[in-house]
């Protein structure tokens, strides 16, 4: 079992030695160390933490106070009790050090036995501190590990949920993975947090998930669609929509209600994804689908959405039009920039352009192997 280490600190050589014979009786409980001076104890702490430290207040050089400022700025350090040694009538000091998180004050000239009860109670206050931190570490790591037991399962279910869908309609192939990869690398473009990106790269892939509820003949038409047509498949959004909120724990949004369930908040994947496939289709300039929202009421997972499945589309032939090439393609997405993308959103998609193309090429239609989130999660991670 190891010995419980204790720092003194003061100027007086004649203070230490006394320190050194009063708790002499407790050599075997406690290492004791003594300093003459801050800086030098500050150099020690840094080399073997201590578990309480005593120091004067009126040194040479770094003052005990200034010394207790560096160790409460100091994460290693914030948790170790110190006992501040002060004259009777230091009162403003006093005040001061209690304010800058000393555990406790002692008198000059220092009782033996007061000494050693305090010393015991700082070190008690010690361990238990050290014992909550444990514990709180151990707690941290479960939550952790059942918060990504959570995640990984609703990314599982995003994920069949999303190839269902894709089922509907053979000629996309892996677009649905390929604007989830586009997405996530826009999200990191524009700084996004590590798990605003990892949502955003599953939620993308549920996008189009309200095709489910159009019919087939006008799904997979081969020419053009009449306008009647064009206004069923626009129904798409809100298919989805209906799909991801409506209904959710037994409650059903009101017609016409922007908001989503506030049960979804406490789910932010489906939240995201409840947005992108209500909003992909709403345009910066407000001339887009269902609700024509404009600028920033157009949730931003949604804008970045519209840009990665406008590009794959247009990289990608489909029974009613050829596939662009790359120029062409970057071309036409140009000529939107303003209106149909989000500025800021379309700089992003250039920065990492690089990065698109190669993932084009990873998840091309022509790759029939089976892809899970977990994959397409790594090896879009910087």
């Amino acid at each position: 079992m190891s010995l419980n280490r204790i720092l003194f600190i003061d100027d007086e050589h004649y203070v230490l030695r006394a320190y050194a014979r009063i708790l002499h009786p407790f050599r075997e409980e406690w290492t004791m160390s003594f300093h003459q001076d801050a800086m030098s104890a500050w150099d020690g702490l840094l080399e073997s933490s201590a578990d309480v430290v005593v120091s004067d207040i009126n040194m040479p050089g770094m003052s005990g106070l200034q010394l207790l400022e560096r160790m409460q700025e100091h994460p290693d350090m914030i948790d170790i009790p110190v006992i501040i040694v002060t004259g009777r009538d230091d009162n403003g000091l006093k005040s001061r050090a209690l304010s800058l998180g000393a555990t406790d004050l002692l008198h000059k000239p220092v009782d033996c036995s007061e000494l050693a009860a305090r010393l015991r109670s700082a070190l008690q206050l010690k361990k238990c501190t050290d014992q909550l931190k444990q514990q709180n570490e151990r707690l941290d790591l479960l939550v952790r590990a059942r918060t990504k037991q959570l995640f990984d399962s609703h990314a599982e279910l995003v994920w069949r949920l999303a190839k269902a869908a894709e089922c509907r309609d053979d000629d996309t192939g892996n677009h649905v993975v390929r604007v989830g990869v586009y997405a996530k690398l826009i999200g990191q473009a524009m700084g996004m947090k590590a798990e605003f990106c990892e949502n955003l790269c599953l939620a993308a892939t549920l996008h189009d998930i309200g095709k489910i509820g159009v019919p087939d003949a006008i799904l997979r038409k081969p020419g053009k669609l009449s306008p009647q047509e064009w206004k069923i498949m626009q129904e798409h959004c809100l298919i989805g929509r209906s799909i991801l909120v409506e209904g959710h724990a037994g409650r059903t949004l009101v017609p016409g209600d922007l908001s989503l369930d506030t049960l979804t908040e406490r789910y932010p994947l489906l939240e995201m994804a409840a947005n992108i496939a209500t909003y992909h289709h709403e345009k910066w300039d407000g001339t887009g689908y269902p609700y024509g929202l404009a600028g920033e009421a157009i949730p931003l997972p949604a804008r970045i959405v519209a840009i990665a499945d406008v590009y794959d589309a247009l990289r990608s032939k489909r029974p009613y039009k050829k596939r662009y090439d790359v120029e062409q393609a970057l071309d036409i997405i140009a000529e939107k920039n303003g209106t149909h993308f989000d500025p800021e959103v379309y700089l992003a998609f250039l920065q990492v352009l690089e990065e698109i193309l190669e993932a084009e090429v990873a998840y091309s239609d022509a790759d029939k192997r089976s892809i899970t989130p977990t994959e397409i999660l790594q090896e879009t991670t910087p």
